[in-house]
């Protein structure tokens, strides 16, 4: 199996890590490198097991507590840098932040993902960005980044409001129709142009969690064609704005789609 598809099966693992000296959230994954392994630290876990202690993380439990400049430049930064950090909330994000503030460790975060991105309820109102890919952007040397969407993020009521409420006494079937969102309102919705502040970005994978309950109610378009035309938009956005070529590992419910 490869890496990313160990990734991807990962993302929601509470799996425990082998060695004693592990925190449970941390699990591995086989690089494609001979005998490689990637410590994937799952902050939702971290931050839990750890009592939300940024000073304290369960994922650096097996380092010194005393930390020196010595150890934290030779042992502990080369060792996150190392490290998938899979992030499923805001809450994940802020507890991350503060971890990454009291090492200084910015510049060595290379791989996150954001595994509850589907669950961003949109820049609207007085919500002026997306706070993981905020956060994303605020990583110098991030150059592998992981986003999940689902279709239920791809669509929306076929109806406004008031309709939609008048329909559910006349039949409530048709009252549930949904429709696709057009590519530049998902890619305003996500704050998606965000990402292409991550100056060196090489990887971007995507995954698509397909929903039957949405595939059966929406009657205009298809979420998965909206999923590629987003996959096409990040390919030649990133590529204009770096002025090179970002790999896509692009997935619908971790299968290749097949465009």
């Amino acid at each position: 199996m490869s890496a990313s598809s160990n990734r991807f099966a990962l993302l929601d693992s509470e799996t425990t890590g082998s060695g004693s000296d592990r925190g449970s959230s941390v699990v591995s994954a086989q690089h494609s490198s001979p005998l490689r392994e990637i410590p994937i630290i799952n902050l939702k876990l971290d931050r839990e097991s750890g009592n939300g202690d940024p000073q304290n993380p369960p994922f650096l439990s097996h380092f010194p507590t005393i930390r020196t400049p010595q150890t934290l430049q030779n042992f502990i930064l080369p060792y996150i840098a190392s490290c998938f950090f899979v992030l499923d909330s805001q809450l994940d994000i802020n507890y991350f932040a503060k971890i990454i503030n009291l090492l200084g460790a910015a510049p060595y975060i290379t791989q996150i993902a954001f595994s509850g991105f589907y669950w961003f309820s949109g820049v609207r109102d007085n919500r002026r960005s997306n706070p993981a890919l905020m956060f994303a952007a605020q990583l110098p040397y991030l150059a592998d980044v992981t986003l999940i969407f689902h279709t239920a993020g791809l669509t929306e009521s076929c109806y406004g409001e008031r309709d939609r409420i008048r329909m559910e006494s006349i039949n409530l079937e048709q009252s549930k129709s949904l429709r696709c969102i057009r590519l530049n309102d998902v890619i305003d919705f996500y704050d998606m142009r965000r990402l292409l502040e991550c100056n060196n970005l090489q990887v971007l994978r995507l995954d698509l969690i397909k929903s039957s309950i949405v595939e059966r109610y929406c009657q205009q378009g298809d979420p998965a064609s909206t999923y590629r035309d987003l996959i096409h938009w990040c390919r030649q956005n990133l590529f204009e704005k770096l002025g090179r070529p970002v790999t896509i590992d692009a997935k619908i419910n971790g299968e290749m789609p097949g465009y």
